[in-house]
């Protein structure tokens, strides 16, 4: 990909700030905001498989919410990333609470 240039003499004079021409290279990650509800299986110590309504895509993080219905606590919350994914079902390691 070529790098892009710029005209930013003539465009300061529109916006009222002056604008520098600086390239650098990048990478970028779309960010997809996504709720959903599943079930846990093959649960181990770092990590286990969701069972999800709907595909998320690898490199995701999710926030959990367990939910006990014969508690009258709040939810127990669980961060963890999606490392593969296939077919609804999501391998996730766990990064904390």
């Amino acid at each position: 990909m070529k790098a892009p240039t710029g005209r930013a003499g003539e465009e300061s004079e529109r916006r009222g700030s002056s604008r520098y021409d600086s390239v650098h290279k990048m990478n970028y990650k779309a960010l997809i905001p996504r709720e959903g509800q599943g079930f846990t299986q093959n649960i181990s110590q770092g990590g286990f498989a969701l069972l999800l309504d709907d595909e998320v895509p690898p490199g995701a993080v999710l926030e959990l919410k367990f939910e006990d219905s014969s508690k009258v606590t709040q939810p127990e919350r669980t961060i963890v990333k999606v490392m593969w994914q296939k077919d609804h079902i999501a391998g996730v390691k766990l990064l904390g609470r």
